[in-house]
């Protein structure tokens, strides 16, 4: 082989090797959490998604308004749930949060010495928190990325 047809073979080698090496990365650091907001889908029908995001410490999780499916038999009724969309809207829970090797540690807004541990990889845009395997209660979740809907436009009228 001539030097000539080696460098050819390694400047292709090598791109394709770092492409591999990084799309096979699995370690999600806090700037990947903090990319994005994040939406988690509610394993129930009919609960809510959260919403969650994340800063250098503090995780926020807020009910994805949208996802709320309703059924207002009057005009009252709608009103009502309007109502109780707006205050839900404004509730905002936020936790500390630290990330070692594959594992993130979520403290309990409610009890500063409790503690949730899950481990966690990547799946294409999803990030995967997976409980421990001692733990029945916790569930799995699929961090996907929130993508905002657009506001329409209401053109109600008082008559």
């Amino acid at each position: 082989m001539t030097m000539k047809k080696k460098f050819g073979f390694l400047s292709v080698l090598i791109p394709l090797f770092l492409v591999f090496l990084v799309g096979c990365s699995n370690k999600i650091t806090q700037d990947d959490l903090k990319e994005n907001k994040w939406v988690v889908e509610s394993p129930e029908e009919d609960n809510p998604n959260m919403i969650l995001s994340f800063s250098d410490h503090v995780m926020s999780m807020t009910i994805d308004i949208d996802s709320f499916v309703t059924t207002p038999r009057d005009e009252w009724e709608a009103m009502g749930e309007e109502f109780a969309k707006t205050l839900i809207e404004q509730m905002e829970i936020k936790t500390e949060y630290s990330i070692e090797n594959n594992e993130i540690t979520i403290q309990n807004p409610d009890d500063s010495d409790e503690v949730v541990t899950y481990e966690f990889s990547r799946e294409d845009d999803n990030i995967l928190f997976m409980p421990p395997k001692d733990d029945e209660e916790l569930e799995q979740m699929t961090l996907i990325p929130y993508v905002e809907k657009t506001e329409e436009t209401s053109s109600s009228s008082v008559e």
